[in-house]
């Protein structure tokens, strides 16, 4: 066997194994992977941005970033920074994309909460929400998903210090969708909607399209957002790194050991 492919393959399965190359699907990303100050007028991430954000003045981008690991080990591909509420009431910073208005929809976001009645999370046009509390005046601390008319359904589930990695399905016909959420899913494949937390999965979405996407942040450094991505499947909002299993290393870390020594007994010989 020829020991430099050996050596190769296990270089190779050192290093973890990104699934990048599966986001052929992806609409627009956010990482806000730039210098910390205000939000408004910062024009990165990648896909059909239109504009750079616009926003309050206290929204603003602060380390660290967010980051989410699922219970297989896989981590969702991060950078950058992430926004933050520095003063006040919740803030809004909004940036326009390319009209989408058929066609399913997949979306991602991390989120850390703010114990109490707080507003934090992304919206779609103001058509649709996830993450605690919801666009508008109102309120909440509990995770949950709502559309223009109010509750498509509440998980529950207390929001508070912790982050979470939420996952949406739009499925949208004729501009009237049907949507269902996840939170915290593994990374490798795409969730079963039985799994969804909601228990009225498939509530309508009316008229459903999207030119802006808003995120909404609570005060003082409480309740981040990042890593927002809209994608037509999951793979292209759910991009991760998987590390090798140690059991794999120790396997291919034998097989060299062997190689290279029937190697010396050859040229010793």
């Amino acid at each position: 066997m020829n020991i430099h492919f050996l050596l190769r393959t296990l270089c190779l399965s050192c290093f973890v194994i990104s699934s990048s190359w599966l986001q052929a699907d992806l609409i627009v990303s956010e990482s806000f992977d730039y210098a910390s100050g205000k939000l408004k007028g910062k024009n990165g991430g990648s896909g059909n941005w239109t504009d750079p954000w616009s926003s309050d003045d206290e929204i603003m981008v602060a380390g660290p970033g967010l980051t989410y690991v699922d219970s297989l080990g896989n981590a969702l591909d991060v950078a950058g920074l992430a926004t933050q509420g520095s003063t006040g009431d919740a803030k809004k910073g909004e940036r326009d994309i390319s009209e989408i208005s058929s066609g399913d929809l997949w979306l991602s976001v991390l989120i850390t909460g703010a114990a109490g009645n707080q507003q934090v999370g992304l919206a779609l046009d103001q058509k649709f929400f996830v993450g605690q509390g919801r666009g508008g005046n109102n309120n909440g601390n509990t995770w949950a998903m709502y559309d223009q008319d109010g509750l498509v359904f509440n998980s529950g589930i207390t929001a508070g210090g912790d982050t979470s990695f939420f996952v949406a399905k739009i499925e949208n016909i004729n501009g009237n969708a049907k949507a269902w959420l996840w939170r915290n899913p593994d990374l490798n494949a795409a969730p079963d909607k039985a799994n969804a937390l909601n228990s009225l999965a498939g509530s309508s979405i009316k008229e459903f399209t999207v030119q802006k996407i808003e995120v909404w942040n609570s005060t003082n450094g409480i309740g981040i957002v990042d890593e927002l991505r809209l994608g037509t499947d999951f793979a292209s909002v759910s991009p991760f790194t998987a590390v090798p299993e140690p059991t794999s290393l120790l396997g291919f870390g034998g097989l060299l050991a062997a190689t290279a020594f029937r190697r010396r007994r050859r040229v010793s010989a």
